[in-house]
């Protein structure tokens, strides 16, 4: 890719135009968007899932670890 194009023309009056076809950006700018959304919701349920297993724990004796081990011993 070209940050700096020229085109050799003859002299007199010319119309030139160039065109900035911008769909292969496009594409990446959705890839990384979905790839932003899809990391948001891993950190969002692993909250989730890490509030439940608190919760959990501290309701129910079993699940803690500290009480599992002293009854261990």
């Amino acid at each position: 890719m070209c940050a700096l194009r020229g085109v050799r023309i003859s002299a007199g009056e010319h119309a030139l135009v160039f065109t900035y076809d911008s769909s292969d950006f496009d594409k990446g700018r959705y890839v990384s968007l979905a790839a932003f959304g899809v990391a948001v919701v891993m950190v969002v349920e692993g909250r989730i899932k890490n509030r439940f297993l608190l919760i959990h724990a501290t309701t129910n004796s079993s699940w803690d670890f500290f009480s599992l081990h002293c009854r261990m011993l």
